[in-house]
């Protein structure tokens, strides 16, 4: 009975070590998972805190290029009613040029009256399909420069 007693005493202790190692290791673990939990919840917070970052920057980015468009379309449309004014400023001189042309000199015979005017209406009709040409270039040209 001796060596029963014994036996009964060595596995009661080899139990109790068996569960005070198990309890340790639980408890371990648990304050691992909290302490893993922390980094994963301080981790989270610097994604998010990165994140917005990225998204104010990326915001900052769209209102300059928007800024740029709007600059560039008031730049476009500034340029385009200059190319108006110069059209018309160009026809006004034109017809002006024209109409002194058209009437006849103290000078001239009626014939010589009638070639002139003839080659002035050629004169004039290139002259005012230059004019036209010209403001397409001219758009053509600056498009080409943005």
């Amino acid at each position: 009975m001796n060596g029963l007693v014994k036996k009964v005493i060595v596995y009661s202790l080899v139990g109790c070590l068996q569960l005070g190692t198990g309890a340790a290791a639980v408890e371990a673990a648990t304050r691992h998972d909290d302490d893993r939990q922390r980094h994963e919840q301080r981790d989270d917070r610097r994604y998010q805190e990165q994140r917005e970052k990225e998204r104010r920057h990326q915001e900052e980015l769209r209102r300059q290029q928007e800024q740029r468009e709007r600059e560039r379309r008031h730049q476009e449309e500034l340029r385009r009613q200059q190319e108006q004014r110069e059209k018309e400023r160009r026809h006004r001189e034109e017809m002006a040029r024209h109409e002194r042309e058209m009437q006849r000199r103290q000078h001239e015979n009626e014939r010589e009256w009638r070639e002139r005017q003839a080659r002035e209406n050629e004169r004039h009709e290139q002259e005012m399909r230059n004019i036209g040409i010209a403001v397409v270039l001219l758009v053509i040209l600056a498009s080409q420069g943005d």
